[in-house]
Parts: C-alpha cells; structure tokens; sequence
C-alpha cells in the first residue's frame, strides 16, 4: 500500500568546527526530544543519463528508519516534495515503474548511487507538546558505481543538516529556524538533494545570463517542468492533472512562437507541432469533465416543475461515457511513442537552447507588441463579424491570441517587473470574458444534440431547451462583459511596449 507525505524542508552545508545552535531560545520552541541516533541505507535507482533526476525526481530503496521501504519523490510546489512510500520488498514495485514511464522512456532503471547516512535528530516541540519540526544532522558516505565515461567507482563523504517542518508548522517557523541557523555559521545548501550533491549534478543555466534569451528560457523550462510534473500525475491519476498537463504544454507552445526573433523557428516549430498533438489528444478528458459539472449544475438550478423526465440521470449516463473514451485516450496518449518523442525534442532544447544572436530587452517589446497587435486585429474582426457561428469563431480566435499575450506577460514579468502586471492583469479579464462566452457557446452545442437525440427516441426535450437558453444568455453576458472590458478602459498599446 502507497503512503504519500508532504515533505517541507531546508538543508544547510556545515562549515569546519561548526555547532549546532540552543534551539529552546527560538520563539515558539518550548522544548526539545533527542538526541536520536539512525543508521540509513539508500540505493538509489535512475536512468544511466539521470533523466529522473534532471527532471527534479528521486527513486530509491532506503533501509533503516521508521518508514524503510521503497520511495519516489516528486516536486509538490512552493520548494516542498511529495514522498511516496511504499513498503519493503525485495524488487521495484511494478507501479513505480509505470509512474515513471514517461520520465524513463524505456531506458532502464538501474541503481546509480549508494547513500549511508548516520542520521542524528532532535525534535522540536511547542507549548502544547505538539512536534514543530525535526532537525537532522547526517553524517554521509556516497558510493557512485562505475558508469558509462567514468573509470572506477567514486566515494565522497560530507555533512548536512536538515530541518523537516511538521504537518501543523507554518513556514514562518521555518524562517524562523533558518535565521538561527544563518547566525551560527551554517550557509543554505546550494545541492538540491543528497543524491544531486553525490552525483555532482548542477541545473543547467543559460550563458546569457540577462538576455532575452535566459528571460524566454527561463520561463519555458519552468513550463517543460510543469508538463513532466503532470506526466506522474496524471499517471496517478490526480485531480486537475490533465487541465494542468494542457495549461503548461500550451504555454510552451505559445511561447515557442511568440518569441521567435530569440528562438530559432527550424528547431522550435517542430516541438510546436507535437504540443500541439498533444493538447489535442488531451482535450475531450478535460472538456466533458467541465461540461458535465455545469450541465449537472445548471439543472440543479432549474425549478422542479421544469424538468421533464430524468434529465440529471441522462447527463451522467451520457458523460459517463464520454469519459470512459476521453480516459482511454489519455492513457493511450502516456504511452505513445509520439508523446515520449516530444519529451525527447523538449529535453534536448533545454540542453541546446536554439538561441539567435544576443538580444536585448528590446527584442522582448517587440514580440510582445507583435502579440498585442495579434490581440488586436482579431478583436477588430470580431466586430465586423455576423452574429452566430462567425461571430462565435471570431471570438475564439480572439480568446487565443489574448491568451498568447497573456503568457507572454508571465514571460516578461521577471525582466519588467511592475510595468508589465497591469497590462497581464487586463489580457487575464478579456480571456476569462471570451472563456465564458466561448464554454457557454460550446455547451449549448452539446445541448443541442442531446435535445435531438431525446426528441429522436420520443422524449421530452422540453428541459433541454431551457438549459440551451440559459447558455445562451451565459454567452451574451460574457460578450457584453467583454465589449466593456475591451473600451472601458480603452485597450491601447501599454507605454512600455511602445
């Protein structure tokens, strides 16, 4: 059986003849359990070319200690982890296989480090005797075996401390330990990991450090993170993971295009057209689960004497369907070797970035102009598009480009701070405006052809034309809340991107 822990951590490196800090001076510490002593025993397990652990996963099997077992971490937001344990037994665990398949992609697991930890800890408590954190100081010992380019085995010794906040601890306590910390002499660990620091692996930056180039890099391998992180979880089938997979996949895409005078467009178009691909072959799952929660909603909505027949038990028959096939297109999509070929094309332009000749911030206004101008047009020809389905597409494609300019905000942000949130703060109202305009259209379809299918099978479709004009008054409302947002305030060219 799978335990998943948060994990909420600091490490920090120990300077020569430094000690460990009185932490019952620290404000909300009341006392302090320990010393304990632990022997840990860790064989830890990735591709030959580390793929698991560049991609920010670790996979080991740990002997010692309360929770000895197998265990895969895997980034959980805000700098935290999640662990997932499983129990001891002799072989990996067939699901932690299949976990990291698209990580992997049929290269083989194999061990490539051996950890042995003399773990010290103490355990902080406050007032209520309730644990605030642990603080663990380990002695290790790493053994790296003889890999492909290395002449023997390699074996380095250091010391580290970790503090693990507990369930109940805030990140304040953190900061708070962190500070006592800083002030006896013990530096952040610039290693990421235990296994990172064995192994001597360092994220890759961009030479150009300042550039537009590390400023649009920057901003993808965030996003090529974000898909890998979806990749496990939706393999484990979490909640919102194929939305999330989507969101950061398009933004790569949209990014990928946007900025075209720092990427060269021979080696990033290709990757486009697979995320592309991908996206599409992710839609359905996410598209009928929001349907089928604002169909069931709206019904809910409707006064009891107007709904004729078992409208709400139709719905989830007919969505339940249209999830069983949007699910198996999504597991068949995991598994493909198209989609294990785009996580190939993605990692070797993050190892190789196709980057044009140094630019400037100057080369950043002028893509984001370019997609302002997009934004722009497409507007204009929504206006002079007749109402009904050209009008409807003219939106869409509006709603698109919005979108593009606004993750080319999110780009931008770090290299113009405040100048660039204002104008990223009113492309997120235009799309949200056009979102609900666009969701309302595509639902009164759906709408639609269920009504002529239950008038079809001789029954009362009464209800479901009610439903359609509820949508429809949905999609005038998000028109009309959009037509305000465009003139009120005027929708001109930001100053700094002119």
């Amino acid at each position: 059986m799978t335990t998943a822990v948060v994990e909420s951590e600091r490490k920090y490196d120990v300077p020569a003849g430094a000690s460990l800090p009185d932490w019952s001076g620290v404000a909300g510490v009341a006392s302090v359990l320990g010393p304990e002593q632990t022997e840990l025993d860790a064989h830890y397990f990735d591709t030959a070319d580390l793929r698991l652990l560049r991609a920010g996963f670790t996979l080991r099997n740990r002997a010692g200690g309360e929770d000895a077992g197998w265990h895969a971490k895997v980034p959980a937001g805000g700098g935290d982890r999640e662990e997932l344990r499983f129990a001891p037994q002799p072989g990996m665990p067939e699901e932690l296989a299949k976990l990291f398949a698209g990580i992997a992609r049929g290269a083989e697991l194999v061990e490539v480090a051996r950890l042995k930890t003399t773990r010290t800890t103490w355990t902080l408590l406050d007032d209520a005797g309730s644990a605030l954190a642990e603080v663990a100081a380990d002695q290790v010992t790493a053994t790296v075996p003889q890999r492909a380019g290395t002449e023997a085995a390699t074996v380095k010794s250091w010391h580290e401390v970790e503090i693990e906040l507990a369930g109940g601890a805030d990140r304040a306590t953190a900061d708070r330990l962190g500070a006592v910390m800083a002030e006896a002499g013990f530096p952040v660990s610039s290693a990421k990991s235990k296994l990172a620091r064995a192994l001597a692996v360092k994220r890759p930056r961009t030479k150009r450090a300042g550039s537009a180039g590390a400023v649009v890099l920057a901003y993808v391998r965030k996003q090529a993170d974000a898909v890998r992180q979806q990749d496990i979880a939706i393999r484990r089938d979490l909640p919102d993971a194929v939305h999330q997979a989507r969101v950061a996949s398009r933004k790569l895409r949209a990014t990928l295009k946007t900025f075209r005078p720092v990427l060269r467009r021979r080696q990033v178009d290709p990757l486009r057209e697979e995320l592309q691909w991908y996206e599409r072959r992710l839609s359905g799952a996410r598209d009928v689960e929001v349907m089928s929660e604002v169909l069931h909603d709206e019904v809910g909505q409707v006064p009891v004497e107007h709904v004729l027949g078992p409208v709400a038990a139709k719905l989830t028959a007919h969505f339940a369907r249209e999830e069983a096939t949007a699910a198996d297109t999504v597991a068949r999509t995991m598994a493909a070797k198209r989609y294990f070929r785009m996580l190939d094309r993605l990692d070797q332009l993050l190892e190789d970035p196709p980057l044009r000749k140094r630019k400037g911030k100057k080369a950043l206004r002028k893509s984001a102009r370019k997609a302002w101008r997009r934004v722009k047009k497409a507007v204009q020809r929504s206006e002079s598009a007749t109402v009904g389905p050209e009008l409807d597409a003219a939106l869409h494609r509006a709603r698109k480009e919005t979108r593009k300019a606004r993750y080319a905000a999110d780009a931008l942000k770090p290299a113009f701070g405040k100048k660039v949130r204002r104008w990223r703060k009113h492309l997120k109202a235009l799309q949200d405006a056009l979102g609900e305009q666009h969701d309302a259209v595509t639902t009164g379809a759906q709408l639609r052809q269920l009504a002529i299918r239950t008038h079809a099978s001789g029954g009362n479709a009464y209800t479901y034309g009610l439903l359609y004009a509820r949508q429809d008054e949905h999609g005038r409302a998000g028109y009309r809340k959009f037509r305000a947002l465009w003139t009120d305030p005027p929708s001109k060219t930001p100053t700094w991107l002119r």
